[in-house]
């Protein structure tokens, strides 16, 4: 085990941390001066889920007409929230000659009623969806994508500890969504707050790192998603900053330990999979993974680094 140097106890109170703009691309470091043009994809892409949601069909409980499907066939729950990859035509019943009573669009999100169970069927499944005006619809499933929501409805906060290693706080704040630049792909996007304790008892070691998670799937095979976290102040040859990835499997309720971009950063030991049954729980369990991963020079890289001062306010 690492044990490490001894750290000191972490104060009662959580200090107000400043939080630096998130720097980060999903593919690449995006420099902090891009950072205005981020905000204004964001704000972009939100007004355009915004319009998109004016069309999606409504949340659904209970059983969808299933009186009126035909003999055999029932609906059963399933993943609810889909993403549509091209425009579809919402059917009166789940079968391509059956009358068309609405349309759902590329770029939309849909919560669905259930799945379509068809006797002896092989292909691609069909959905029940519950239209705005109470009444049931199907769509093929082929043109949607399950998809989660990345979005926190309150911080999230929580506690790490293990032996050898500073006890921490970290508080969790959603920031947005990105829309990946001639991608489907999208990420919800957090800012993290850490304090722990330093090795001088009054001076807490505080520093704010970088998250996200694709809320489409990242692998083409499974409805597994990306967690990332950067970790800005541990510095990797001198440009780039340590970033730690977990995979998260709602079906399986785990989150797994990926890989790390500098093995040089990281301690030897198996890093087991942490259960999850939601995204909050993914995201503390990325951050658990991230916590345990790092080794002693890791903790006092941080510590050394210097903290930026606070900005002054201008006088004019």
């Amino acid at each position: 085990m690492d044990k490490g140097p001894k750290y000191g106890v972490l104060p009662k109170i959580v200090q107000n941390v400043s939080r630096p703009s998130f720097g980060t691309d999903r593919v690449a470091h995006t420099p902090p001066s891009e950072y205005d043009f981020r905000i204004m994809r964001r704000t972009l892409f939100a007004a355009l889920c915004i319009t998109t949601a004016l069309v999606s069909l409504g949340a659904f409980s209970g059983p969808a007409n299933a009186a009126d499907l035909p003999k055999g066939m029932s609906i059963v729950p399933g993943h609810s929230l889909y993403y549509v990859t091209r425009d579809a035509y919402v059917r009166e019943l789940p079968n391509n000659d059956a009358a068309r009573i609405g349309q759902i669009m590329k770029g939309q999100r849909l919560t669905v009623a259930g799945k379509v169970v068809i006797p002896k069927s092989k292909g691609p499944n069909w959905l029940a969806l519950k239209r705005p005006d109470g009444t049931v619809g199907y769509v093929f499933s082929a043109p949607l994508v399950a998809m989660i929501d990345g979005t926190l409805a309150a911080p999230l906060q929580g506690k790490l500890s293990e032996q050898g290693r500073p006890d921490c706080r970290y508080v969790v704040a959603f920031e947005g969504r990105t829309q990946i630049a001639g991608e489907t792909q999208q990420t919800a996007d957090y800012d993290i707050a850490f304090e722990c304790a330093g090795k001088d008892a009054d001076t807490p070691l505080t520093f704010n790192a970088g998250m996200f998670i694709t809320e489409l799937p990242f692998d083409d095979k499974r409805d597994v998603y990306q967690i990332k976290i950067d970790l800005w102040d541990m510095r990797v040859n001198g440009e780039d900053f340590l970033s730690i990835t977990a995979l998260y499997d709602p079906d399986a309720k785990r989150v797994n330990f990926d890989r790390v971009n500098d093995d040089k950063l990281r301690t030897p030991a198996m890093i087991p999979p942490e259960t999850a049954a939601d995204v909050p729980a993914a995201l503390a369990g990325a951050l658990h993974m991230t916590y345990a991963i790092l080794p002693t020079s890791a903790w006092d890289q941080l510590a050394s680094t210097p903290k930026p001062e606070p900005e002054t306010p201008s006088a004019n």
